[in-house]
């Protein structure tokens, strides 16, 4: 219905493929009422991704990789057959009448060789709209403009290139869209943000924009980034490089030693930043390893004090009730042809990562507020309360797993959850679930605030290479400078709000499909080998194992009778499977020991049969190759202020002339 929001099962897609806007239909007496697609109103796309396969009888046909989609005829000609075997994007152009139909295309694009980790993440990703390529026009665009900063592009900027700004991101990154900087105060700290002057660059309304606008945000997969700004702008003369100037939107912001923000100010900037650091050297840095601290010495002071005001904002953020969850962000590691996935591992994540995402949280709640007090128009950053049906499902799983705990829709609550779980066998099992029982945040004009990190107002602000809404936010202070306020009707940010966190709904679709596919691709090579995990779902027909953390392997409920007769039913709550003869019960979060039978990439599944000879009494957290594993926290924090800060003017930097 429209203005709600709930999850439905339907039993049959009849042609409606993922994205369709579609129309329901219910059958079934009351209460126990199925759902049916009764018909398609609109197509996401025409366009279905598969591959070329040869029938039994000489026919090519087009296999989608969806497989409640039917088979697609192909033109039998020579064109046709130079496809097979390949991974190809196909044009409808005869839809079927019925699931048992077959439909009628022609191959739109071909990426490469099916069976390949690299060729499948680049079809993944062009099916839900993200290309490393960019129009012809837009690159013709992005070649005028100049890969060095020129002298009159400083005029009337603050000059912030005394001070010494870092920039930490992970190993490898080239897009740097934030760099941070520090000083004590009397009362506290004084916290300098430099984000990236994208919108200096990339002008509203040109080739470029409009090529960033559709994508609405960069797409991490995988085998690397599809940028939502071609490499010469996100890699270039937009990234904050080290040793060069670089025009930024600067935050200059006190807060005092209990995090709260005092003042704060904004300027159009230019830095030269000091040094660009890995996460790791950042905390080699803090903590004196591997001789950072004396290779980047002129810094060790400064990286020392943002450390400090992190704890002062971290304990701030905790003291609202901001949820922290635990996540796992794997990282693939490839062999020299880039055909096979040798290693899976968790992305590192050290207090360092903590300290940046502080800063950029410190900077997403100043400049909404600093929009308010002018009020300005922008982009917010919504996530509003969970429904009380998600969370009945968590609240039922607490209750069965006997622990001692309801969860209520405030941050308050699941910050208790957290707590509760927190190094348990339960813990990755039900931070899943809780996860999934809270609202998805999304861009929209009315500051609704912020549940996840008990915000009262919040909105994304420092990472417009990657980010639409960013360089929105950005443009709209910019416009503001200059005397000319509201860049952006109301009906208009609320048009971009829904395209905008759709585009962040696709990336976020493609780079779950892009890791069960090198998942996959792993457990090819290890088939026959036997893994610890423990069980993260149960279903009537198989039981999900996770191992490594991050990676779900299917075991058949067929494959847990073990040559004995047996009957495995679920239990009334679903918190176990039960052998209804022997008495034999998986429950949700058992550790268990699994062999891989099977790693079917087109099908992105892992298959296995549980170990039983060996102990069931395995420890929870196990990795891959006896990989390192860090403990990450995803959701952010920040508080509602008591009394509104100044905004003040700085007059101890110079500005240029």
């Amino acid at each position: 219905m429209k203005g709600q929001e709930q999850d439905i099962y339907v039993p049959n897609s009849n042609g409606a493929r993922e994205g369709d806007i579609v129309e329901l239909g219910y059958n079934g007496s009351k209460g126990q009422e199925r759902a049916f697609i009764s018909r398609i109103i609109k197509r996401q796309t025409n366009n279905i991704v598969g591959v070329v396969r040869k029938t039994d009888t000489g026919y090519y046909v087009f296999v989608p990789d969806d497989k409640k989609l039917p088979e697609y005829i192909l033109p039998q000609g020579k064109e046709t057959r130079e496809h097979l075997g390949k991974k190809c994007s196909l044009k409808v152009t005869i839809e079927p009448t019925s699931s048992k139909d077959s439909g009628a295309g022609v191959i739109d694009k071909v990426y490469g060789y099916a069976d390949d980790p690299i060729v499948e993440n680049i079809a993944i990703a062009d099916s839900y709209g993200f290309s490393k390529e960019f129009p012809a026009e837009v690159m013709a665009e992005v070649s005028r403009i100049p890969q060095e900063v020129k002298p009159e592009e400083l005029k009337g900027r603050l000059d912030l290139r005394h001070l010494k700004f870092t920039t930490w991101d992970p190993k490898g990154c080239k897009d740097k869209d934030d760099a941070i900087y520090v000083e004590k105060t009397q009362d506290g700290y004084r916290c300098y943000v430099a984000i990236a002057d994208v919108s200096h660059y990339v002008k509203k309304g040109s080739a470029i924009d409009k090529e960033a606008y559709a994508r609405g945000t960069s797409c991490y997969l995988g085998d690397g980034v599809y940028p939502m700004l071609p490499p010469a702008l996100s890699n270039g003369i937009c990234s904050l490089n080290e040793g060069v100037d670089r025009l930024v939107l600067a935050s200059i912001i006190d807060i005092d030693k209990n995090g709260k923000i005092k003042n704060y100010e904004f300027h159009e900037a230019v830095i030269n930043v000091a040094h660009s650091l890995s996460y790791e050297e950042a905390e080699d840095i803090r903590l004196g390893r591997n001789g950072k601290d004396v290779e980047f010495s002129d810094v060790k002071d400064v990286i020392d004090t943002l450390y400090e005001a992190h704890e002062v904002l971290d304990k701030k953020l905790k003291s609202r009730g901001a949820i922290s969850f635990k996540s796992k962000e794997p990282t693939f590691k490839f062999d020299w042809t880039r055909s096979k996935v040798l290693d899976v591992t968790n992305a590192s994540q050290d207090v360092s990562h903590a300290v940046v995402e502080q800063f950029m949280i410190l900077n997403n709640e100043a400049l909404p507020m600093y929009f308010e007090s002018q009020g300005l128009h922008g982009l917010y950053r919504v996530h509003e309360k969970p429904r009380e049906d998600k969370m009945s499902t968590v609240n039922s799983m607490l209750r069965n797993l006997e622990l001692e705990h309801h969860l209520e829709p405030n941050p308050q609550s699941y910050q208790r959850l957290t707590e509760l779980i927190k190094d348990s066998k339960y813990e990755d099992v039900l931070t899943s679930f809780a996860l999934r029982s809270m609202s998805k945040a999304k861009y929209q004009p009315e500051n609704l605030g912020h549940f996840g990190l008990s915000s009262q107002g919040y909105a994304h602000t420092t990472s417009p290479i990657r980010r639409y809404p960013d360089l929105v936010m950005h443009r709209v202070f910019k416009e503001h400078l200059k005397g000319r306020n509201n860049t952006y009707s109301m009906s208009s940010l609320e048009t971009m709000g829904e395209h905008l966190s759709e585009q962040e709904r696709k990336a976020e679709a493609a780079e779950v499909q892009s890791d069960k596919v090198l998942f996959t691709y792993w457990a090819s090579l290890h088939v026959g080998e036997t893994f610890e995990g423990y069980i993260s779902k149960i279903s009537q027909g198989s039981i999900t194992v996770r191992i490594g953390g991050m990676i779900d392997v299917c075991v058949p409920v067929s494959e847990l009778e073990n040559g004995v007769f047996s009957d495995y039913r679920f239990t009334k709550n679903k918190m176990a499977i039960v052998d209804r003869y022997t008495g034999k019960t998986y429950n949700l979060a058992d550790s268990i020991s699994i062999k891989i039978t099977e790693a079917n990439v087109a099908d992105k599944m892992i298959y296995a049969t549980p170990d039983l000879e060996k102990s069931l009494d395995i420890p929870q957290e196990i990795q891959i190759e006896d990989k390192k594993e860090v403990k990450q926290e995803v959701s952010k924090p920040q508080v509602k202020q008591e009394t509104k800060p100044k905004h003040i003017k700085y007059n101890d930097n110079p500005m240029i002339k």
